[in-house]
């Protein structure tokens, strides 16, 4: 059968085409898209009252900032006009201070140290130390929010060696501000891992809440299994280590999520976003 008359279950199975892959920032978060967007096209007003309907949802702010902040790294000119207009507004503080984390993450690349050149480095570090001072002014205009800690955080990851009180007490911050806030558990983690400043071990005891205040008890377990999986691959490229499965406390995860996530049921919101 062909033509108008075909039914649907007719068409041939292996023609369609698979869809491609959406990968905005955004997700599902359709308000942002759209205020993102427009911002873009110079109506900044869009951003300002996107934030601000997120109110003291620090997560969601959180996650609009991200979106915002990316936006800026690629065309700041419309956050320029609106610092012009509203100098002291904490919102455009912490959005120059995402976006030059972003531009400082996008400078170092995602290549090995051995593979990234000495150029790429100083950038990197150039506009971390500016995202610090950033996010220093954003605390400072709105010091309830979360957010600026947590990109105090990142920043470090350019200079942290030696700065790992420095690093808690800012974890403290956010946390104090938001328990189960992820961007900071996950930078925590992150900060602690032995390609950066610390070790397997150490990486560990972040993701199950030391040395700052734990994060929700099913988070943990996300975060313990995020970390498995990211240190098997890094195990796995690294030549002349221990087969993985075998190498404590790694081995023993499985079992400790979900003896935690039987022992204790929490009615805390999932806050593992990757």
């Amino acid at each position: 059968m062909s033509g108008p008359d075909r039914a649907p279950y007719d068409l041939p199975v292996f023609s369609r085409k698979p869809a491609a892959p959406d990968t905005d920032l955004a997700q599902a978060d359709l308000e942002a898209r759209d205020a993102r967007d427009r911002a873009r096209a110079g109506d900044w007003a869009a951003a300002r009252d996107l934030i601000v309907a997120a109110g003291d949802d620090w997560e969601l702010r959180g996650r609009r900032l991200a979106v915002l902040g990316d936006a800026v790294a690629d065309s700041p000119q419309w956050l320029d006009v609106w610092e012009a207009a509203t100098p002291d507004d904490p919102t455009v503080a912490i959005l120059r201070a995402s976006s030059l984390m972003d531009l400082a993450g996008r400078a170092r690349g995602d290549r090995s140290a051995r593979a990234t050149s000495p150029e790429e480095f100083r950038e990197f570090h150039r506009l971390a130390i500016l995202a610090a001072e950033a996010a220093d002014r954003a605390v400072a205009l709105n010091p309830l929010d979360p957010n600026p800690w947590v990109t105090r955080m990142t920043s470090m990851l350019a200079n942290g060696r030696g700065r790992q009180e420095e690093f808690v007490a800012a974890m403290g911050e956010a946390v104090k501000r938001d328990p189960f806030n992820c961007d900071a558990h996950i930078m925590a983690v992150t900060y602690f891992c032995e390609k950066w400043y610390g070790s397997h071990e150490q990486m560990f005891a972040a993701a199950r809440g030391r040395p700052t205040r734990p994060p929700a008890p099913r988070s943990r377990c996300c975060l313990c299994w995020r970390i498995s999986s990211t240190r098997f691959a890094h195990s796995a490229s690294t030549p002349g280590g221990p087969p993985w499965p075998r190498r404590p406390p790694t081995s023993a995860e499985p079992t400790w999520c979900r003896r935690s996530r039987r022992a204790r049921r929490s009615g805390a919101r999932p806050v593992n976003r990757a």
